[in-house]
């Protein structure tokens, strides 16, 4: 808009220029000068004042533009520490490995595992080092036996573990049961609870025949039952099982003799 004023001013100052030079330069009678320059101003002034006019009318009318008003502004929000819910789920190990769980409410959390305690010595062979079989034993369970008799007992085991037996192996006594429960004595039946069985050394493969003489309890009459187990120099205890952990027993009945 302000482009054209100025060139429209421009204009009719270039004009009334035009006009005075014309004026200077015309003849000497005066009052044909002077009705003409008069005449030549006034067109000048229509001139310039019409295109003003024509400018103004041309130009948009000038309008205030309303301002947006400010929009609001955001607030930042500073984060918190995060808060870890009190009712996470506990996993605990177990001993044998596996898991329980807590209160069932919300996800697992895995805590420190337990670690195995020391532990004693093992007693009993878990590596197939030592592992016995029985093929034949007599008198067979049950037998019956008149209180006081002397009778013996006969093993025949096979050596089916991998290592040796020695001489210095031991027949040992484990436990005494009378009628199916535990004696409250160490019943024996006139053996010792350590006994020597072979003379010989035993390879894998190979059959130990042990005999033991035993005498029939003249306390009580009923079932008598006294569980074994082999015990290696170095005091591990192996007997019959896939692992080489079962007992093997003598079982016999005893009756009382009318006199």
């Amino acid at each position: 808009m302000s482009t054209r004023i100025k060139t429209a001013g421009k204009y009719a100052f270039t004009a009334l220029v035009f006009v005075l030079l014309i004026t200077a330069c015309s003849g000497s009678d005066p009052e044909g000068d002077v009705s003409d320059a008069d005449r030549v101003l006034t067109q000048a002034a229509e001139i310039a004042s019409s295109g003003l006019t024509q400018t103004a009318e041309a130009a948009p009318p000038v309008t205030d533009t309303p301002i947006p008003p400010p929009s609001e502004t955001p607030t930042l929000t500073v984060p918190t520490d995060t808060v870890i819910p009190t009712n996470a789920l506990n996993i605990t190990v177990t001993e044998d490995g596996g898991e329980t769980s807590g209160d069932g409410s919300g996800p697992p959390t895995a805590t420190q595992p337990l670690l195995p305690s020391p532990t004693a010595q093992q007693q009993t062979s878990d590596k197939g080092c030592y592992r016995a079989n029985l093929e034949y034993e007599f008198p067979s369970d049950g037998f019956d036996y008149p209180q006081g008799k002397v009778f013996t007992k006969e093993w025949r085991l096979k050596n089916v573990g991998t290592c040796t037996w020695r001489p210095t192996f031991r027949l040992v006594w484990m436990r005494s049961e009378f009628n199916g429960e535990k004696s409250e004595e160490n019943v024996l039946m006139g053996t010792d609870s350590n006994i020597k069985f072979t003379d010989l050394e035993i390879p894998p493969n190979q059959y130990a025949n042990i005999e033991v003489t035993f005498i029939a309890p003249s306390k009580d009459a009923g079932n008598y039952r006294l569980f074994y187990m082999i015990r290696t120099d170095d005091g591990v205890l192996f007997g019959l099982g896939p692992e080489g952990k079962a007992w093997f027993w003598i079982d016999i009945d005893t009756y009382v003799v009318e006199g």
